[in-house]
């Protein structure tokens, strides 16, 4: 008998693949697209922040006293359509800007 080595197949484990990490990018179109939704949300705020109901929620929510007059449902029905059509209304404004973009620069 000889006494051969038993070739044993040996697998080598390869690491797996990592994709390349790179930074998060970010262009100039979608930057200015959430400055212009972030500046509607914050003027809607500013906006709700004159409505009686809401002062008087605040002022409940501080413990301050309440001031607000409750006669007055005109600005709280509007912002509240405001809340309801605007995601709406910046939407087609935002795609209907895009287009005219894109039309204008692939003349």
């Amino acid at each position: 008998m000889t006494d051969r080595p038993v070739q044993s197949s040996s697998i080598v484990a390869t690491p797996p693949r990592r994709a390349p990490t790179h930074p998060i990018q970010i262009g100039i179109a979608p930057m200015l697209i959430l400055v212009v939704v972030a500046a509607v949300i914050s003027a809607g705020l500013v906006y709700a922040a004159r409505i009686p109901e809401i002062q008087e929620e605040l002022s409940l929510l501080l413990g301050t006293p309440i001031t607000a007059d409750r006669s007055r449902r005109g600005p709280q029905i509007l912002f509240i359509l405001f809340t309801v059509t605007s995601p709406l209304l910046l939407a087609a404004a935002l795609s209907l800007g895009t287009m005219l973009w894109g039309k204008l620069t692939n003349r």
